[in-house]
């Protein structure tokens, strides 16, 4: 197995190196959910979903043409919730 090979070579605990290498790969791709978040929020003003569904009711922002933008808004808003929660149980 590729890790106990690492966490011989390294002379690092395994448990600790998935451990810390779990955490890692969390919080880079909070960093990328984050990245996505802003450019969404750059293009439409808004800084969450809430504020996006507000300019699609009251047609700032046609449906048609964000459709795509605002369902990938809001699962990149949900896994970042969920990737913050599983950060807490750190």
């Amino acid at each position: 197995m590729l890790t106990q090979q690492i966490a011989n070579e390294l002379d690092v605990n395994i448990n600790k190196l998935e451990r810390e290498s779990l955490e890692l790969y969390l919080r880079q791709k909070l960093r990328e959910i984050d990245v996505q978040l802003f450019a969404f929020a750059k293009k439409y003003g808004v800084s969450n979903i809430l504020e996006f569904d507000e300019l699609v009711k009251r047609g700032k922002v046609h449906e048609e043409s964000s459709f795509e933008d605002f369902f990938e808004f809001d699962n990149l808003e949900a896994d970042r919730d969920k990737i913050i929660e599983l950060l807490k149980e750190w």
